[in-house]
């Protein structure tokens, strides 16, 4: 008997799968002639949503435009629709020798996977936010060799130095109108003052939030690692349907504001010309260190990072989650490096290349790294859901919807080996430490962020060496149900 188990008012969608036992062959054949049915999910990949503002600063007629650049990234997980979905079937299961249920939870809206579980589990915890913010860094656009038309002209400034000019005349008067109240003789010149005082910082007030929503330029755009083109806005770039594979360099997105909105914003005159070169320190490039990832096994210097393939049929039911840090820089993009075959697990020795290679060139660190979760570069995972041996597994597992682990049970009731304390303590240590990690970010302490970053990764370490020992305990217990039940278990 297959139950399915379904709640359409639910805001997180289940599906439990109930296979009954079977007593005889003649049983077993007429359940497998029923019609398949197949449980589905979705597995996650992070994308991150970019926002670039650029806010005017000043401007020389002869020495170029200075504005601040301020990024701010929020990672956000999305379904692999190249992965595609994943399913149980109902007759694989029927070969089982016991009843049990199978419970699936899915994410509303994007049907990623939620939990799986022999028996029901809690709703998964709320996803925390993972968001990299910088501060803002003073950028200058030269104006450099003009031709001799633009040379011939007032100025190459627009009208935004003229906005910030009469802002700071006001200012300049302002102070002159605070002096009258400290000058005034008597109370109804005093009153008299004040009241010009409040009445030109409305002014004031009103001129400095109009100037800024003027002339300040943001980019926005959704960077989907190894899908979206490298040169974001580049009109003859598309994104593509299928992985490509990001150089070792880390390089995923380069964001750079054209001359036209430039000009938009007042930055500059509308019969200015800027030649590329110019635009540099303005361009925004974003990097994935694939060098520092964690788990260090999902680490690469040298290889082409593609997302990790699943394999259904090896019983790949989810993929862990790699950390991998985020960088964010100014200027002149790194080139290509050249692809080795040091392979997985092989790390920086010391600072990262990334960074090295960005100090030489001289470009601009906008906001301090950050490690965030990428589902799509760890680890593939299954799990112990069609074997024989299965009566005698009490288990589950949750998920965030970005892919990170937020609660895992494993119990043999058989070899009465208990791994839950020993796994939730490790994932509970690494989710907290990751939360302290990010608190740290926020401090900008770059001694606490070190130390939450040293003990996430010993925590990730041992959640690793204890999911090792559970894998050969369920293999030690596969063997000795093979040699029980003179047959391998059902794949």
């Amino acid at each position: 008997m297959v139950g399915l188990v379904g709640n359409s008012r639910a805001l997180t969608a289940v599906a439990t799968l109930i296979v009954s036992a079977i007593s005889s062959a003649s049983t077993l054949n007429h359940a497998l002639a029923e019609p398949e049915a197949k449980f589905t999910w979705a597995l996650p990949r992070t994308v991150i949503d970019a926002t670039i503002t650029y806010t005017f600063e000043d401007c020389d007629d002869h020495k170029g435009v200075s504005v601040s650049i301020k990024p701010t990234l929020t990672a956000r997980p999305v379904a692999d629709s190249y992965i595609g979905l994943l399913d149980i079937s109902s007759v694989a299961l029927q070969g089982m020798s016991s009843d049990h249920s199978v419970t699936i939870k899915t994410y509303p809206n994007s049907h990623i996977l939620q939990s799986i579980s022999a028996v029901p589990v809690s709703q998964a915890a709320t996803i925390v936010s993972n968001i990299l913010t910088g501060i803002g860094k003073i950028a200058a656009l030269a104006f450099g060799v003009a031709p001799a038309a633009v040379n011939a002209s007032p100025g190459r400034c627009g009208s935004a130095w003229a906005d910030k000019d009469k802002i700071i005349k006001l200012k300049n008067t302002l102070v002159s109108l605070q002096q009258a109240i400290l000058d005034a003789t008597t109370e109804d010149q005093r009153k008299a003052a004040i009241a010009k005082v409040d009445a030109h910082q409305t002014v004031l007030a009103s001129w400095a939030a109009a100037s800024v929503a003027a002339h300040t330029l943001t980019l926005q755009a959704t960077i989907d690692p190894g899908y979206t083109p490298i040169d974001v806005f580049d009109p003859a770039q598309r994104t593509s349907a299928r992985p490509i594979a990001i150089n070792p360099n880390g390089l995923i997105a380069t964001l750079v504001p054209t001359l036209e909105q430039i000009k938009k914003v007042g930055w500059v005159k509308d019969n200015t010309t800027l030649n590329t070169d110019d635009f540099n320190p303005l361009r925004v490039n974003i990097y994935l260190d694939f060098g520092q990832t964690i788990p260090i096994a999902q680490a690469s210097i040298d290889r082409p990072r593609t997302p990790t393939p699943i394999n259904e049929a090896a019983g790949d039911l989810y993929r862990d989650v790699a950390y991998v840090p985020v960088y964010v820089y100014a200027g002149t993009p790194l080139e290509k490096w050249l692809t080795g075959e040091r392979g997985f697990g092989t790390t920086w020795s010391a600072v990262s290349n990334v960074i090295a290679q960005n100090e030489v060139k001289g470009n601009k660190l906008l906001a301090p790294p950050a490690r965030l979760p990428f589902p799509q570069y760890g680890r593939s995972m299954g799990l112990p859901v069609t074997a024989k041996f299965f009566k005698s597994l009490d288990w589950s597992i949750s998920f965030q919807e970005n892919g990170e682990i937020t609660e895992s049970k494993f119990v043999s009731k058989a070899m009465g080996v208990a791994a839950t304390s020993a796994l939730n303590n490790a994932i509970s240590t690494a989710n907290t430490i990751a939360a302290e990690e990010r608190a740290a970010r926020a401090a900008n302490s770059e001694t606490t962020r070190i130390k939450a970053e040293n003990a996430e990764l010993q925590a990730r370490i041992d959640n690793m060496n204890l999911q090792e020992q559970l894998q050969k305990l369920l293999a030690k217990q596969t063997s000795a149900t093979q040699n029980t039940a003179g047959g391998a278990p059902l794949q």
